[in-house]
């Protein structure tokens, strides 16, 4: 049984999330989060790895966990988006639940430490034995090719929606960066370097 506590932050941005969106897209958001952090669950389970609690926050849900070793923690971080991208295969019936799915694993499966594509990557260079400015570097590749796409889309005739994205989308990266970064947090963090 996993101990799940929730902070004030996660009622405080459950609140705005349902007054800005119409209730069909906050069910459908609420069902992709779902999945996402279940995945993580059901790989962390399945590969033997305790799972002390989940935390919910104004960020979104944390996993506490003991230690792992990297293969764990690449699969545990993987399985997170591949989750709700399973939820595609219903698009059919769920629209706004698989574009809500594709959307949020996409942006989870980046290369950017502390998501989890560049949590995958940095386990993936612990195991290997790799030099760690692998992530370095793919970090640094992957934030302007989010800012050229959204300016290459907008200059194509889109509008400045696709930039609007791309920036939220970059500013939401570095919010992340900052909950990882903060003293004492365990938020995201790899825990093999």
């Amino acid at each position: 049984m996993v101990k799940i506590r929730i902070q004030p932050g996660f009622w405080l941005t459950l609140s705005l999330v349902i007054l800005i969106l119409p209730l069909p897209w906050v069910c459908a958001l609420a069902i992709s989060c779902t999945v996402h952090e279940l995945s993580h669950l059901v790989a962390l389970r399945l590969s033997g790895v305790r799972v002390r609690s989940m935390v919910l926050r104004a960020g979104g849900a944390v996993l506490e966990t003991v230690e792992m070793t990297p293969i764990q923690e690449m699969l545990s971080a993987v399985a997170g988006p591949f989750g709700p991208l399973l939820l595609l295969c219903f698009i059919r019936w769920m629209p706004r639940t698989a574009l809500c799915s594709l959307v949020q694993g996409v942006y989870h499966l980046l290369p950017v430490r502390p998501l989890d594509g560049g949590r995958a990557l940095e386990s993936l260079t612990a195991y290997m034995g790799w030099d760690s400015k692998l992530c370095t570097a793919a970090e640094w590749l992957t934030l302007p090719a989010v800012l050229y796409f959204g300016i290459s889309l907008s200059l194509l005739g889109l509008g400045l929606l696709p930039l609007i994205l791309c920036v939220t989308v970059i500013l939401r990266v570095f919010h992340e960066k900052y909950l990882a970064n903060r003293s004492g947090s365990e938020y995201n963090r790899c825990t093999n370097p």
